[in-house]
């Protein structure tokens, strides 16, 4: 028994490191897919924000154009479809799956400095996001690495930035939230039983958003919010 149980553990030891041993095809019904996407890559986000500036009705439009090449890092509040999220995927029947993404980020800023006798303190800054987006899914695998994996859903992300200032001046912030229509094309490579990689060009294309800035003494709403997101980026998952 002893003998049989070490000869299965090599046997499969095998099959996990020697991608030229036979596998099963990504892709197949009941298979779950869990991994890191948006884990780097490069990325251009367009911001627009219009709305009427108070008192007067005085119409405002602002656009901004953020370009970033990223390796494990993360988005912030004007970029929240850059940021590395988690993902789980779940194929309902042969090479169709239903799943989504997940991703939540949360950071403070504050210190102070010291020259000579005088210390000054720093303002206080904290960001905070939150992602999810659903999605559907076809697995196109053409061989038993390499395949497409074409997916699209809806992401909602929302973002919060406070300023806290260290003297005795009042609050100041930013917050968003929007809805986007998310297509990936990803190019699935699998050198490995139950692991692989997606890499290939993702589109976040805006549908409604709103948020809210404050000036300190004054709140102002920002009745359109668009976030446009294009970017090549990459990952990893295992399935089981």
């Amino acid at each position: 028994m002893k003998r049989a149980a070490c000869a299965g553990s090599f046997l499969l030891g095998l099959a996990l490191a020697n991608p030229a041993v036979a596998q099963e095809r990504f892709g197949s019904a009941g298979q779950m897919a869990i991994g890191i996407e948006r884990a780097f890559g490069y990325a251009s986000t367009t911001t627009k924000i219009e709305t009427e500036l108070q008192p007067g009705n005085v119409d405002y439009e602002s656009k901004t154009t953020h370009t970033q090449f990223d390796f494990l890092a993360r988005g912030d509040v004007s970029t929240p479809f850059v940021a590395p999220r988690l993902h789980f995927d779940y194929f309902v029947i042969q090479s169709l799956s239903v799943g989504g993404s997940l991703a939540y980020s949360s950071d403070e800023e504050d210190g102070d400095q010291t020259v000579g006798n005088n210390n000054t303190d720093f303002d206080k800054v904290e960001n905070t996001s939150f992602l999810i987006a659903p999605r559907v899914g076809y697995a196109f695998m053409f061989t038993d690495n390499i395949g497409l994996w074409p997916r699209g859903g809806l992401s909602y992300a929302s973002g919060k930035r406070e300023v806290n200032p260290a003297g005795n001046g009042p609050n100041t912030g930013f917050e968003a939230s929007v809805f986007d229509l998310t297509l990936e094309a990803m190019l699935v490579i699998t050198p490995f039983q139950y692991a692989g990689f997606a890499v290939g060009p993702t589109l976040d294309l805006p549908l409604a958003g709103s948020g809210e800035q404050d000036n300190g003494n004054t709140t102002q709403d920002l009745d359109k919010v668009r976030v446009t997101t294009l970017a090549l980026n990459a990952g990893v998952f295992v399935w089981f």
